[in-house]
This record gives C-alpha cells, sequence and structure tokens, in this order.
C-alpha cells in the first residue's frame, strides 16, 4: 500500500464497483425490484467501507501517524498566532524561530515572501527581526518557538526547508477565530490534543454523511460516500490529516439537506458560515436567488421560505464579519484581502476552473499572465453568458438542488487549487436522490466516470500539473453544462410519461431498509407538479418493450463493462513492465509524498512497445552473455543516459544525511571498468542563477560535482533541455566547476560558430564526440535558450555534417551525442531513425541518444551503432515503471569505428536513486544477419 499508483488503483476500482451499483440500482428501481436489492445495499456498504479506507489511504501513513505536518503547521500557526503573524509574517517568523532553535533552515535559501509571492533573502528577515518578533509578547514568543520545534520534529531537513517556500496560510479571519479558539486552548506539547485536532474533519465528515442519510435516505448517502472517498480531488494527502479543511464543504452540502427538509433559516446559517470561511462558497447561494428572482417575476410576491434564507445568510454573515472585525481589527483583513489578490493573480500548474481553459492555448505562465490581462473583454462576455445560463438553468430546479447549480457559477468565476474539488458532491446532490429518473442515472454516473477518468490519466503517467488539470478542467466544464443542459431542457407533461410510469410509483426504499426518515420529493414550487404517490394507479402489469429497443441502460452497461476491462487490461499491462524490485525496497521519503511533475509538457499514455525500425533491425536479445575479449587497441566506451541530480535526488540526499557520491556507489565500478565514460547531465550545477520561466528547471548545488568525479565520468553533455534554466550564471558556473574537475563538458556553442569537439586518446586511439540537442524533438531544445549567446549545440543537419567533416582528421572514431526523441515513448521517431542514419553516413561510428527518459533499443546501421535512448541513469521520476529501467551501455571501438556493443540492464531505486545492475552480465546489441 506504499505505491501511490498502487493506492490510485484501488480507488479506481472502488469509484468503477460504485459505477456499476449505480447503474443496477437504477435498473431495478425501475423495473420495480427493490424488494431484490439486498445484495446490491451490501455491496454499497462494502464499497462504502472501502472510500473510508481510501480517505485514509488504506493505512498508508507519513513518518508514523495520519497528520499532515506541512498543511497542519500553515493552519495551527496562521489560526493561534494570528495577531502576531498576520498573512504576510509566517514564514519569517518562522525562521526566526528556528535560527533561535534547533537552526535546520538552509540560511543560504531565500524563504518565500507571502506579501509578494517572491522570495525574501535570509538577510533581510534578519534586518527586520526586531519588528517580527515586537509583535509577540515574550511569553507568546517561547511559546511559538516550541511550536515550531513541534512541527520541525515532524518533517526531514529538507521538507522544513519546502515548507517555509509554500504559499502561507490563507483561511478568512472568520475561520482563524473559530480555528483559533481551538489552537490556543491545545498546546503541541499534548499529544492526545493534537490528535484531536486532527481527528475534527472526519468528525465533520461523519456528521455531513448522516445528514445526508437523513434528508435523502441510506442509498444516496452510501452512494455519496462512495464517491466522496474516491473523488480525484483527494487523491492526494494534501487536505488529509489537516486541520478543519473540510468544515467549508460539508456546510454546503448540509445546506442543501436542511433545505430539503424545509429548515430555511438553518440552510442560510450553515451557507453563510462557509462563505465566512472561504469566501467563494457564497457563490453556491447564486441558484436559489435566481429561483427567487424566477418565482418573483411570475407571481410578483417573494417567496417567504427564500427570504428566511437569505435573511438568516445575510445576518448570519454580518454577524461572523464583525466578531472578527472586532476581534482582531481591520489591519487583518486588509492584510487578507491582499493576500488573496496576489493568491488569485498567480499562474499555478495545480489549479482547476474555467480559466485554465481560457489560458491553455498561451504559452507559459507569463504568456498566460498577459493572456488574461489582453483578453478581458472575452473573459467577462463569456462569464456573462455562463451566468445567464446558469440563471435560466435555475428556474426548473427544486430549492435544494439550486445550492448544487452555485457549482456552475463557482467554476467559471474562481479557479481554485485542484483539491478544492471535493465540493463536487455538492452538485452530485442534484442527480442522487432520483436515480429512476434517466437524466438522474446520466448525471450521477458522469461524476463517478470523470473520476475513473482521472485515475486513468495518473495511470497513463500525467503528472498533476497543467496538462492533467486542463483535462480535469475540461471534464469538470462537461460536468457543469450537463447540470445546466438538463435543467434548460424543457420537460414534458407528465413525468411518468417520459420515464416511465412506474417510476413514480415504485416501492419505498424502506422497503429495502429501514432510514431515519424517507423524504419523498416535494414537487418544485416553478415546475409541473408531481402527483401524490398514493394516488398513481399501480399497474398490475408492466407492457414490454420491444426487444429491438436500445435503452440507456443498455448502453451505460456496455460503456461500463468495456471502462472497466480497458482499465483492468492496462494496468495488468503497465505491471508486465515493472522491473522486480530489490529485495528490500527502502520506504518513500517526504518528498515523494506529493510525485514531482515529469519532463514532458506531452500528453502521452502508456510506454508502447518497442516497434519501427529499432525493433526491426535489432529485436530484443533472448539471452545474457559476457562481453567478449578484444585486441589490446580496442577501446572501450561506458555510455550512459540522463542524469539529473537536483530536485528529490538532492533533497533526498540532504534529508539522509548523504553525499553526491551515494547515488553512483553501485554504477561505479562498471563505469571506471571502461577505458571512458561519457553521460548526459541534465541539471546545471550551480546553485545560483534566476530560474526561466519554463515548466521544470534545475538547479544542483556545485557540491555534485564531486558525485561525477567519483563515478569516473570522463566527459558529460551539456546539449540538452535543462542546460540554461538557470541562466547564463548557472551554466558558466557549470562550465567552470566541471573544468576544475577534469571533466570536460560537450555540446556548448557560442552564438553560431561551430562546435568544438571533445577528443579523449586513450591506448593510442583518438576517440572524437560531438554532443546536440534536437529543435525538431518537442521539448528536447527550449525556444528560451536561443536568447542566450552561449547555448546548447542545436541538432541542424548541416551543422552535424559540417562539424563531423572537421572533426575526421583528428579523430580515428567519432561519436555523437543526440537529445531527441518523444519522451515515454520506447520506439524511436521515425526523425530519429533519418537523423542517426544520416549522422553514421556522414562519418560517425556511434549516435548516443537519449531524452525520451525510457529505453529505446539500439540498433546496428551499415557499421556504426545507434543507440536512440538510454534513458534515465539517475532521475527522480517513478510513476512510469519504464523511467526506473536504465542500461549501461558499453561499446568496443578500434582504428576501423565500432566492433560491438553491449549493456548491462539496471534498475533506478526510488529514494536512493541508485542505478543497480539486475543482472550480473552484460545483454549483447546483436548485428542484423547479412
Amino acid at each position: 500500500m506504499d505505491t501511490p499508483a498502487f493506492r490510485e488503483f484501488l480507488k479506481a476500482l472502488l469509484a468503477e464497483g460504485a459505477l456499476a451499483a449505480l447503474v443496477i440500482y437504477a435498473i431495478c428501481v425501475r423495473q420495480r425490484l427493490q424488494a431484490r436489492m439486498w445484495p446490491l445495499f451490501i455491496a454499497l456498504v462494502l464499497i462504502g467501507a472501502g472510500a473510508v479506507a481510501s480517505y485514509y489511504e488504506f493505512g498508508w501513513v507519513r513518518y508514523g501517524r495520519f497528520m499532515n505536518p506541512h498543511d497542519f503547521y500553515h493552519y495551527y500557526t496562521g489560526t493561534k498566532y494570528a495577531p502576531e503573524l498576520g498573512y504576510h509574517n509566517q514564514y519569517a517568523a518562522s525562521l526566526l524561530a528556528d535560527l533561535e532553535g534547533k537552526k535546520i533552515y538552509n540560511t543560504k535559501q531565500p524563504i518565500r515572501n507571502l506579501a509578494t509571492h517572491g522570495y525574501t533573502p535570509v538577510k533581510d528577515v534578519l534586518a527586520n527581526k526586531d519588528a517580527i518578533k515586537g509583535r509577540f509578547t515574550p511569553e507568546r514568543w517561547e511559546e511559538f518557538k516550541k511550536d515550531i520545534a513541534y512541527f520541525q520534529g515532524l518533517v526531514p531537513k529538507a521538507k522544513w526547508q519546502d515548507m517555509l517556500r509554500d504559499k502561507g496560510y490563507n483561511g478568512t479571519p472568520v475561520w482563524s477565530l473559530f480555528a483559533g479558539m481551538l489552537t490556543n486552548l491545545v498546546p503541541t506539547s499534548s499529544e492526545a490534543g493534537m490528535q484531536f485536532l486532527v481527528a475534527l474533519d472526519p468528525l465533520i465528515l461523519l456528521g455531513m454523511f448522516l445528514l445526508i442519510w437523513r434528508a435523502f435516505g441510506p442509498w444516496c448517502a452510501l452512494f455519496a460516500l462512495a464517491f466522496f472517498g474516491t473523488n480525484f480531488a483527494l487523491a492526494f494527502v494534501h487536505i488529509k490529516g489537516a486541520l478543519m479543511r473540510m468544515d467549508w464543504v460539508a456546510c454546503l452540502v448540509a445546506s442543501m439537506c436542511l433545505l430539503h427538509l424545509k429548515h430555511y433559516r438553518s440552510a442560510g446559517v450553515v451557507l453563510a458560515y462557509a462563505a465566512a470561511a472561504r469566501i467563494f462558497p457564497g457563490i453556491f447561494a447564486f441558484g436559489l436567488g435566481a429561483l427567487l428572482c424566477w418565482e418573483f417575476l411570475a407571481t410578483r410576491k417573494l417567496n417567504r421560505d427564500y427570504v428566511r434564507f437569505f435573511a438568516a445568510f445575510a445576518v448570519t454573515g454580518v454577524l461572523l464579519t464583525l466578531a472578527a472585525y472586532v476581534y482582531y481589527g481591520l489591519p487583518l483583513w486588509k492584510e487578507f484581502f491582499a493576500k488573496i489578490g496576489v493568491h488569485n493573480d498567480d499562474i499555478s500548474t495545480t489549479r482547476v476552473g474555467f480559466k485554465y481553459i481560457f489560458l491553455w492555448p498561451y504559452e507559459g505562465v507569463a504568456g498566460k499572465s498577459n493572456a488574461f490581462t489582453e483578453h478581458q473583454g472575452l473573459w467577462r462576455a463569456i462569464m456573462a453568458v455562463a451566468l445567464g445560463l446558469s440563471f435560466a438553468a435555475a428556474r426548473r430546479m427544486k430549492p435544494w438542488q439550486a445550492i448544487g447549480l452555485g457549482f456552475v457559477p463557482a467554476f467559471f468565476l474562481t479557479a481554485p487549487t485542484f483539491y478544492y474539488y471535493v465540493m463536487l458532491i455538492v452538485p452530485l446532490l442534484i442527480f442522487l436522490p432520483r436515480l429512476e429518473l434517466t437524466r438522474n442515472a446520466i448525471g450521477s454516473g458522469l461524476f463517478f466516470a470523470v473520476t475513473i477518468i482521472s485515475y486513468a490519466l495518473r495511470r497513463g503517467g500525467m503528472e498533476l500539473n497543467f496538462d492533467l488539470c486542463f483535462i480535469l478542467s475540461c471534464l469538470y466544464l462537461v460536468l457543469g453544462l450537463y447540470i445546466v443542459g438538463v435543467h434548460l431542457l424543457p420537460r414534458r407533461e407528465s413525468v411518468a410519461a417520459a420515464e416511465g410510469q412506474h417510476a413514480l410509483v415504485a416501492p419505498a426504499l424502506s422497503q429495502v431498509v429501514p432510514a431515519p426518515a424517507l423524504a419523498t420529493a416535494e414537487p418544485s414550487p416553478t415546475s409541473e407538479a408531481t402527483p401524490e404517490v398514493s394516488k398513481a394507479p399501480v399497474p398490475t402489469a408492466m407492457p414490454t418493450p420491444p426487444k429491438s429497443r436500445i435503452e440507456m441502460r443498455h448502453i451505460l452497461g456496455v460503456a461500463y463493462v468495456c471502462f472497466l476491462l480497458g482499465l483492468l487490461l492496462f494496468y495488468r499491462a503497465d505491471d508486465a513492465t515493472r522491473v522486480p524490485a530489490p529485495e528490500a525496497k527502502p520506504t518513500r521519503s517526504e518528498s515523494m509524498e506529493k510525485e514531482p511533475a515529469e519532463e514532458s509538457d506531452s500528453v502521452e499514455a502508456a510506454v508502447p512497445e518497442p516497434s519501427g525500425p529499432a525493433a526491426a533491425v535489432s529485436p530484443a536479445p533472448v539471452a545474457s552473455a559476457a562481453p567478449a575479449a578484444h585486441a589490446p587497441d580496442t577501446v572501450s566506451i561506458a555510455l550512459v543516459g540522463d542524469i539529473m541530480l537536483s530536485r528529490n535526488v538532492a533533497k533526498d540526499l540532504a534529508t539522509r544525511n548523504l553525499d553526491f557520491t551515494y547515488p553512483f556507489k553501485e554504477a561505479a565500478p562498471l563505469l571506471q571498468a571502461a577505458d571512458i565514460a561519457f553521460g548526459n547531465l541534465e541539471c546545471p550545477i550551480s546553485g545560483k542563477g534566476e530560474a526561466l520561466q519554463k515548466k521544470y528547471v534545475f538547479n544542483a548545488p556545485p557540491e555534485a560535482v564531486e558525485g561525477l568525479q567519483f563515478a569516473g565520468f570522463d566527459l558529460l553533455s551539456l546539449a540538452n533541455n535543462h542546460t540554461l534554466d538557470y541562466g547564463a550564471i548557472a551554466l558558466d558556473d557549470t562550465l567552470l566547476i566541471l573544468g576544475n574537475s577534469a571533466i570536460p563538458p560537450l555540446g556548448i556553442v557560442t552564438g553560431n560558430t561551430p562546435q568544438q569537439p571533445v577528443v579523449i586518446e586513450r591506448k593510442g586511439l583518438r576517440i572524437g564526440f560531438l554532443g546536440y540537442a534536437d529543435p525538431e524533438s518537442p521539448y528536447a531544445y527550449p525556444p528560451e535558450f536561443m536568447k542566450f549567446e552561449k547555448r546548447p549545440a542545436r541538432a541542424e543537419k548541416e551543422a552535424v555534417a559540417r562539424d563531423i567533416a572537421a572533426l575526421k582528421p583528428n579523430a580515428d572514431v567519432i561519436i555523437v551525442s543526440y537529445h531527441w526523441g518523444t519522451e515515454y515513448q520506447n520506439a524511436p521517431s521515425p526523425q530519429q531513425v533519418e537523423l542517426g542514419q544520416y549522422t553514421i553516413d556522414q562519418g560517425a561510428d556511434v549516435v548516443a541518444g537519449h531524452h525520451p527518459h525510457v529505453q529505446q533499443d539500439a540498433a546496428w546501421y551499415k557499421d556504426g551503432l545507434i543507440i536512440y535512448s538510454m534513458g534515465n541513469f539517475v532521475f527522480d521520476q517513478w510513476s512510469r515503471p519504464a523511467t526506473l529501467q536504465s542500461r549501461l551501455y558499453t561499446v568496443n571501438v578500434n582504428k576501423d569505428g565500432a566492433v560491438d556493443a553491449s549493456y548491462r540492464p539496471m534498475e533506478l531505486v526510488p529514494k536512493d536513486w541508485q542505478p543497480r545492475a539486475t543482472g550480473p552480465q552484460n545483454v549483447p546489441v546483436p548485428k542484423a544477419a547479412p
């Protein structure tokens, strides 16, 4: 259960089971088979239990406890010390407390400036030390230091660095007032008290589902539980084990339930609290406001029930706001709105909403920000249309359904972080109570289908980034359009005629399982009245539809079966590519709690099997063999793929107090056994510079070179898409550091001048190396790099031919390195095949490729060898099993060129990030039969 991918697979299966139960339930109710639904009810109870286990990640915990220290630190200190910290000083004060206590933070790294979302050097924080501490009394400062030490003790050192570079605490002053009462009563020294705070969210959710049961019955509550526990928004640990992160969504659900039970004032009160606690939930009152307007236009009278709701909503909101104002004062409110304004203006990779569909065509963070500013007119027009359609749809809704309609304007007007879409349970409740109606069955099924599709995308290897969040935004747009669409369409005069008369006279759910109270669906005040169940004639025999008729249940059933089979087959096929795990696989560190985004901006599915020219020319060998003995003048060259010593590689080493030699300990003897060792260094080694505005940027510290020296590399290619991630300063540092360590860098040019090759002589044989990045391969050569005078060489045929021709007089053997190909595809593209063969035709003896992060088999072409992709060698990617499979190629050359080639299969171990040999012998790369 300690594998995120496996836990997500279980959640997808639970969602599949719930969707199947939903389809079966809808069919049974339509066919009046409630008395036979006990097995289905038991199955749904089991699925609900699985959903509860899913919420608790099936027993997997970090650091031995369910608490999420990262989130808890922000919300505990943000509320307990709200008067002292405000919304801008949380990280600055935490840094000062750290420097007076455990001294964990690396003072060379800046902290986040919560007023601007930029970064502030530690020296600037120290210069403002007296002002920050001056907001505390001496007693409160000592208590604050103890609380900071408590949270530091829960996480690794590297994680503490991350916590002071996040986006801070964002709860409203109203929420701070309520939560602050608890956090000031419960000190961190009380383990029982802290566990109670962690248990608040589960208790709130328990009350929410009991209220759903009370309002809509047991079936609805169980389906809602199944959806909530498997909802993709809860697939990650961000808001689990946190402090009162679920109160606002529970209040939204409670408002719907209370409206259904005719408690209008109470519904207004709880919705007002949700709005005061998180601001945007106030949008969910939109639907009921629209319904109030429609009824006034039709009758020229205000519906008293709706007036009671909005009166309670307004009074509660004002009282809560005044209470927070009296307690904290106006400055805290000003800081809150200033911080939320900055937060809202950010372009984030993990936010979901129509805004991110609108901005999708524009490249980069800067491009998206500029586009949003430039197209405000179009944006306002779209918002007006969305709100107008939502307003029109409210006319055909019941009051409690109108609350769920608020999801649509919320989706269009806001773009919260993905985990706020736990709110999907609110619009789901529009459809769950009457599943015998076809439109409701389809609507509910769509919510489960969206969840299943989201997990399938993750299973296909998509990271939580712009790409996945764009697709999630599109999926949620479909849900919103369906909600509006089905309520805009005119209803037929007789629901019984439209849905089948038996739908209205089906036996009550209490015949299957008793409920505390099963409220029948009340007639809508703005739509045609539903006949009383007791007055509806019960037919003695239902007419049998023609056999040739295809009903909606058939379509849903076939679609569900096909999707289930596809998901299972995909999972089994993906598992077949896994490398056997080592006997003692280490546990994951906190840095792996949220998997890092991988390199690709592309949306790729599972890695296909090798095919195309590489597979045709060089089929996979069926047996292993040791390298053959060679003449004394033969030179052996070790070639490996992508080496990245930043991000989680650096973090995990720091967490375990290991140096950069550690990742290479297993592979170093194999590299050192060769006469020459080559690799692709896919990060600058500097620790300085300013990050470019591109999706993924890396920057390893200067001491990373010690690992490369230890491994025995004789040269490294810098011709790749990360060399200039931190600009010219970091590249210059890298060139200097590698030069001082006697590891010559390869593949950097100045302007349009020819590339300077690296020539290494061994045993009287001169081996010449050239390195290029391919601008025609997706993401292999960022266009941002072209603004730098010193940059990676571009793999243009004219330049390649020119450089090889210039190198020939000075080298006996020529090896060309290419950063090329399509990421996560283990078959070369036609462009790779063409360029590789062209390079051999120009006089190269070996082509060594990298960039796809997975293996692409080597192929002999004429007398030359083309290794299309050597995959990862040291890299922190694990969500795709293929990215953990590595190879260390050994190519033997003499004055006539490449003699033979083989590779040692390796496995990259997460957390250690060590490539380790999976077999004692090399696998030969056979030449094609003549």
